[in-house]
């Protein structure tokens, strides 16, 4: 976990100015690149805070902006010159046979740059960025017990378009994922009190904004000519030839507006050997996505037909298509957690941490209820799509999934040191819940009919083709009294939430030479854990897939209409995983020139759910296996050492204990080549301690410690 605070302005200014540059100059080039790929980074700002008002109000500021200019190496599969004239097994198509939009949607495949069969196109991508950030904070002190801060962050980071070919000769592009500009914005207000000297209040007032648009350029090509499918927008139909590196657009243009509001407070009591801590977290979460979906088609070329891909895509013969309506999320929901915490300390060697949290995070609704479920779980013999809010007006009815109230999570820690005061015995356990609004990466209840609609058509290998792409999609193939072949999403309804258990026990102990090791047993539980699988198999068998699925139809609630049935993306709760892991760990404090860590641990991880699909759709407890995620033997180890000679640096620190309450620091750095005479620093380091109050730290003893390099 990485933690970044804003630093606050002081009494006198202070100011930084910097610049990074890397270029190719010391780069090698690609395995496969003819030349090396231009590579130059610049990041360059600054930063500046003073007083606005002395020993009252203070303002700190900073930017960064970034200049990248890259290309990446990418090495992609064209068709061979012989498959570009026809020729299979040297065997020529009649030019009659080539479907005129495959021989349209050829002409965009560049030329190889070699001979091979595959891997025989290299192109240097660009792939430039310019990321732009800046943050401000004031800080007031209000009084000696209180003060107040501000801080505002923008970021704006503008990408390239990323695509695997370059754009024809009118610059149009016809490949790849668009351009990503993503803008980022965020303030908190927080307020610290002092009541006494044992109690502290801190409340934080919190807002987070992300606008991410990915989209191509507006440009002349939006469509080569297939029916059926939108040209309002850069590209043309995806064509995904088996072997072939894919050309068209899908799922572009997207964009996304969220936001994030969050109110916290907390107290911190410090009572005699207690020290307690209790807190309010609220959070209102806000997704709004604007997706295109497969609006502008997919056709897939298998070689089903004639044993080769290349050879059916000319032919225009596909085994397989899609099409799709928009869709669009605005996911509301509110989380509130609260939690108490107390760090006991029961005498000189035990202290215990003991915890519980409280969490409600209920799933999200959709505003104005524009969602659907393919109910799998309230009646699986007769599943129904069910719509937000048909049933009742609770967040269950309308979020169409169970919520949860009893997610109580328990913690507890402790340390103990044994009176040789060079061993440590610690353990713990802690219970934790997973906050997710959406699950399944835009395949979400929101493309289910009547607000939504996916198609997906597919093929019998052993009747004569009925996909074929001059022929493209009906034209009513996206209209609900018409639709056939859809593509629906069941989310599991029950109230379970992913909830992992985690424990561990260790001991350390400290060895001659400052050398520290450590040795203990670390375990993970997770239950309830998402995972996506086809909730409506068809078994391996002849004849036409979607005919022969378990689900063929179904009713959409609210019309008269009934739509056939492809697949059903499921997301349900029943994966998991285990982790078991011996850990070890050994490091030395940097004396005498020498310091290093290393870490070995040896561990083994089961799951159910953690990869995508499944062997035997009758039987998904056999994808039971070792987890993806597995890593049974890990070390891990790194050593400085300062070699004796060439240097002349020499370091004294020492401290001495001199009352109860005082400590004496002194250094004395020696370096001829630096200093002309030794440099000496002392101060003392002092504590202030509150009637009452019991420090948490061990005895200190004095002692002096010695660096060479």
């Amino acid at each position: 976990m990485i933690s970044v605070a804003i630093k606050s302005g002081s009494n006198q200014f202070h100011g930084v100015g910097y610049e990074f540059l890397r270029n190719e100059a010391l780069d090698t080039k690609n395995y496969f690149a003819t030349s090396q790929s231009p590579y130059k980074r610049n990041q360059f700002g600054g930063a500046f805070g003073g007083p606005v008002i002395h020993n009252k109000t203070f303002f700190f500021g900073d930017f960064e902006i970034g200049r990248i200019r890259q290309s990446i190496t990418n090495v992609d599969t064209v068709p061979t010159l012989a498959q570009r004239q026809g020729i299979f097994g040297g065997v020529q198509i009649s030019p009659s046979r080539i479907d005129p939009v495959a021989s349209n949607v050829l002409s965009f495949y560049p030329l190889p740059t070699n001979s091979g069969a595959t891997n025989n196109y290299v192109y240097a991508d660009p792939q430039n960025q310019d990321p732009v950030r800046w943050d401000v904070r004031i800080d007031q002190i209000l009084s000696d017990r209180q003060n107040l801060y501000f801080r505002f962050s923008d970021q704006k980071a503008d990408n390239g378009v990323i695509a695997p070919f370059p754009t024809d000769a009118q610059g149009n592009y016809y490949s790849g994922g668009g351009a990503q500009t993503t803008v980022s914005q965020s303030f908190v207000l927080v307020h610290n009190f002092i009541w006494s000297p044992s109690i502290i209040t801190s409340v934080h007032a919190g807002w987070n904004y992300l606008n991410w648009v990915n989209s191509f350029p507006n440009q002349s090509l939006t469509g080569i000519g297939i029916p059926g499918v939108q040209t309002s927008y850069p590209g043309f139909s995806q064509i995904n030839v088996t072997g072939l590196t894919p050309v068209g657009i899908t799922n572009v243009p997207n964009s996304d507006g969220s936001q994030n509001r969050q109110l916290s407070a907390d107290l911190t009591w410090n009572k005699g050997s207690h020290n307690l801590k209790v807190g309010l977290q609220a959070y209102w979460l806000q997704t709004n996505f604007l997706s295109s979906q497969r609006s502008s088609g997919i056709f897939n070329f298998t070689g089903q037909y004639t044993g080769n891909a290349v050879e059916d895509f000319l032919l225009g013969q596909s085994s397989s298509a899609s099409i799709s309506k928009w869709s669009y999320l605005e996911l509301r929901t509110p989380y509130t957690h609260f939690f108490a915490q107390d760090d006991w300390k029961i005498s000189r060697r035990l202290t215990l941490n003991i915890g519980l949290r409280y969490e409600l995070s209920p799933p999200a609704v959709q505003k104005n209820d524009t969602i659907a479920n393919f109910d799998l779980d309230t009646t699986p013999g007769h599943p129904q799509l069910v719509q937000a809010g048909s049933q009742g007006s609770s967040i269950a009815d309308r979020a169409l999934q169970g919520v949860n109230y009893h997610q109580f999570a328990p913690r507890f820690g402790f340390a103990y040191a044994l009176p040789d005061n060079k061993t440590v015995i610690r353990g713990g356990y802690g219970l934790f819940y997973s906050n997710l609004i959406t699950e399944g990466g835009q395949q979400s209840m929101e493309v289910n009919p009547p607000n939504a609609l996916r198609v997906n058509f597919s093929t019998d290998k052993t009747r004569p083709p009925t996909i074929l792409l001059s022929q493209g999609f009906a034209a009513n193939a996206l209209s609900l009294a018409n639709a056939t072949n859809v593509t629906l999403v069941s989310y599991d309804r029950g109230n379970a939430t992913p909830t992992a258990q985690q424990w561990n026990l260790d001991i350390q102990r400290q060895l001659p030479g400052g050398v520290l090791i450590e040795v203990g047993y670390y375990g993970n539980k997770l239950d309830h854990m998402w995972r996506q699988i086809d909730g409506n198999p068809a078994p391996p068998e002849a004849g036409n897939i979607n005919s022969n699925r378990l689900y063929t139809s179904t009713l959409v609630q609210g019309t008269v209409s009934i739509v056939t049935l492809a697949d059903v993306v499921r997301i349900q709760k029943d994966g998991y995983s285990n982790y078991h892991a011996l850990q070890a760990k050994v490091e030395k404090r940097y004396s005498k020139g020498l310091t290093f860590i290393a870490s070995y641990s040896y561990s083994k991880s089961i799951a159910l759910g953690d990869t995508a699909g499944v062997q035997n759709a009758l039987n998904r407890a056999a994808d039971r296996a070792v987890s993806s995620q597995d890593m049974t033997h890990r070390f891990v180890g790194s050593a400085v050492y300062a070699l004796p000679f060439g240097q002349d640096l020499h370091v004294v620190e020492r401290y001495a204990l001199t009352d109860a309450d005082h400590i004496r620091y002194e250094a004395t750095i020696e370096d001829p080549k630096v200093f002309t005479r030794p440099w000496k620093m002392s101060m003392i380091l002092y504590r202030h301690k509150e009637p009452n109050m019991q420090l948490l730290e061990h005895e200190c003893y004095g002692f002096e410690e010695k660096y060479y390099p």
